[in-house]
């Protein structure tokens, strides 16, 4: 009979991890580039090395076969690749002229396999376009431009662009864009995919909205690297009668009851043609209006030439310290400004800097019921919605849900509104109403619903997602969506909203044409920390198939896989604080697995160093973290890196910062009345009593043990 030492030496042998062999891994097995555009510098891509051994591994060839001019290797030399690590081979796609590239990657070594082989294969094409313009004239000594001459408001006058694509690739106008953007010129018509020989035409029309002779700029933004956009410069002379009054805004601060205010306001021709001004009044805030007197000298209809004015005389009456309201509407035979408002006040609470993303809202029966607005309080003193609701009353509108008023609006938050329209079965004639919010000042959004729904159109987006990449938190930054008109009716877009106050909406345009393309702009403003964002972009149309058309919009960072490699433009990130900063809790890590995630973030750091996150909105630069093997797991302490053991995840509460750090096991037997804590200072273990003394959150760690993690 064998000796009982045998028997346990083989037991123990038998129970122990079986030992990986030492051999040189890749994460592909084949590199292929796709179609790319020639010319405009290197496409990457990262090949891991791995080997999950424990002795080294020497890299004896590593090489090209054949060699191609078009293709780099970043990261060389390679001669060896340590047990359990990994080296990192950035493979780079160079072309500068069309054709196609055909190479294997051979990688030879020690280890006694075959060579690992690797296909990379990829093909390119050059992007290019031309503007042909019509016949018409060129601005003085500027060849190559669009003259739309002189032109009365009321009037429009059309010019054509021909955009030919004479590349070897499909290019596309993404966007089209006239700057001034208020001066009164629209871009219609399609030319997003043109293969190459081809053409399509743009109309751009010019019904001017400015006084005065202009220059701008036509600008088509293009889907290449290389020709990134097209322009065409322009210049008008625009012929406008229009009104302006000063001041919008007139507060008369506090006014005693039994004394009066008197202020001036003043209605001038700001034009370049006579404007006639019709009409001068007050439009009562429900019962907020009362003491205020509007009177002038002058009788209505006054004509007043270009840079002639009039003055009024606002007065306010004051009998007791209420708040107290008026607007005043001036009308003229203006096309540009047939509507000119002053608000008015006295006694009011101060100011909040309240906005709305739209003015006016457009409903079609069956197809826009409900509409969404979003109002957001811009700065950092609370707002106060003291009423909130639709005139005049009985009309076919209604609020989805109505606030508890007086309501309020904290600093940098919003709040959705939605807006229904619902109008009688048998209803035929258009309906027409108000939303009014008394905030400081009376918001109003103009509302307008037609029981008729018109000729449907089909409108697609140029993507199924608004995606920001990565978040820089200091800086904004926006996308546009395109939106082309696949139908045969015209399309009208009613509205673009979102539901977070980090994102807003505007829209290019409002009619999109059969064929023809708008776009709408979406923007991203931090509002503190880097966290990821996502939200929803609500587009609203008279689309058949979808009225409410409702497209993700993701904005934030991008945590890396285990082949994550950083280029050049980029700061690898080692993140310690969660989103959003939770109570404590204690969750089990996997073999390896750390507390910190990896990711790449717009550079911050000079090098080779990266970004650590010591504070909720504090980065350290450091040098890179070491590998951990045997089972340790990468934290950052008070000294820097280190390689601990981390059987559990601790999250900290908010006292303490909210952090995550590594734990080992507990492996400590507690008195009755105690259990085992974790100390936030010396990131260790002890006994301490029970968890409830408000100190400490009581957690039961996995597998069922009382701990207590500090809160």
């Amino acid at each position: 009979m064998r000796s009982l030492p045998w028997l346990c030496a083989s037991l123990l042998l038998s129970c122990a991890p079986a030992i990986e062999p030492s051999r040189l891994e890749l994460n592909r097995t084949r590199l292929d580039f796709g179609t790319v555009e020639a010319g405009v510098g290197g496409f990457r891509t990262v090949l891991a090395l791995r080997n999950p051994g424990e002795a080294a591994v020497h890299v004896t060839s590593l090489r090209l076969d054949p060699p191609a001019p078009e293709l780099e290797l970043e990261g060389l030399p390679i001669d060896e690749v340590a047990g359990g690590s990994r080296k990192l081979l950035t493979v780079v796609y160079r072309p500068l002229v069309d054709g196609t590239v055909s190479s294997v990657l051979r990688v030879e070594t020690d280890d006694g396999l075959a060579p690992r082989e690797v296909p990379i294969v990829g093909a390119a094409l050059h992007l290019d376009a031309v503007v042909q313009l019509d016949s018409g004239a060129s601005c003085p000594g500027t060849p190559g431009s669009l003259d739309f001459g002189t032109v009365t408001n009321g009037t429009t006058v059309s010019r054509q662009l021909v955009v030919e694509s004479t590349g070897t690739g499909v290019i596309g106008v993404v966007r089209a864009s006239v700057s001034p953007a208020d001066a009164g010129f629209t871009v219609e018509g399609n030319a997003r995919s043109l293969p190459p020989g081809t053409s399509g035409t743009l109309t751009v029309k010019y019904d001017p909205r400015i006084a005065g002779p202009l220059t701008g700029l036509i600008t088509l933004e293009t889907n290449s690297l290389a020709l990134p956009k097209l322009e065409v410069p322009l210049c008008a002379t625009g012929l406008v009668s229009a009104l302006c009054v000063a001041p919008a805004l007139l507060s008369f601060g506090d006014v005693a009851p039994g004394t009066s205010a008197v202020a001036t306001v003043t209605a001038s021709s700001c034009g370049n043609l006579p404007v006639t001004l019709t009409g001068a009044e007050q439009v009562q805030a429900a019962t907020t209006g009362t003491g205020f007197s509007l009177r002038s000298d002058a009788g209505l209809p006054l004509t007043l030439d270009a840079g002639q004015s009039t003055s009024f005389e606002l007065r306010f009456d004051s009998t007791s310290r209420v708040r107290a309201r008026t607007q005043l509407r001036f009308t003229s035979s203006s096309l540009v400004t047939p509507e000119v408002l002053v608000n008015a006040g006295a006694n009011l609470p101060p100011p909040c800097d309240a906005r709305l993303d739209v003015t006016s809202l457009h409903f079609y029966k069956d197809l826009a019921w409900a509409q969404p607005l979003r109002l957001t309080n811009q700065g950092s003193t609370d707002c106060v919605i003291e009423r909130l609701e639709i005139l005049p009353l009985g009309s076919p509108f209604e609020l989805d849900r109505q606030l508890e008023l007086p309501a309020v609006l904290p600093g940098n938050g919003s709040i959705e509104l939605v807006v229904k329209y619902l109008p009688a079965p048998t209803e035929t004639q258009p309906a027409t109403a108000t939303l009014e919010l008394e905030l400081d000042w009376v918001h109003r959004v103009s509302l307008q619903g037609d029981p008729l729904p018109p000729p449907a159109c089909h409108l697609v987006p140029g993507a199924a997602l608004v995606d920001f990449g990565l978040i820089d938190p200091s800086v904004p930054a926006a996308r546009i969506l395109s939106l082309t008109n696949v139908g045969s009716a015209p399309c009208r877009l009613m509205g673009a909203t979102t539901n977070r106050s980090e994102l807003t909406a505007s829209l290019v345009s409002t009619t999109v044409e059969p064929g023809g393309a708008t776009a709408v702009t979406v923007s991203y403003t931090p509002a503190g920390a880097a966290v990821p964002v996502q939200g929803t972009l609500t587009l609203s149309s008279n689309d058949a198939d979808e009225p409410q058309r409702r497209i993700p919009v993701s904005a934030g960072h991008v945590r890396c896989d285990p082949d994550c490699h950083c280029d050049a433009t980029q700061t690898a990130t080692y993140w310690r604080f969660p989103a959003q900063s939770g109570g404590s809790s204690i969750t089990t890590a996997a073999p390896g697995q750390g507390a910190i995630w990896e990711s790449c973030d717009p550079r911050r750091c000079s090098g080779s160093q990266v970004a650590v996150q010591v504070g909720r909105d504090a980065f350290l630069c450091a040098q890179p973290p070491p590998t951990c093997s045997g089972g340790l797991a990468l934290d950052f302490v008070i000294d820097g890196w280190a390689c601990v053991p981390c059987a559990l995840i601790v999250q900290y509460g908010g006292l303490f910062g909210g952090v995550r750090v590594c734990a080992p096991a507990p492996n400590l037997s507690c008195a009755a009345g105690e259990a085992p804590t974790f100390d936030a200072a010396r990131h260790a273990w002890s006994c301490q009593p029970t968890c409830d003394n408000g100190l400490y959150d009581q957690r039961i760690a996995p597998g069922g043990a009382l701990v207590c993690v500090p809160c």
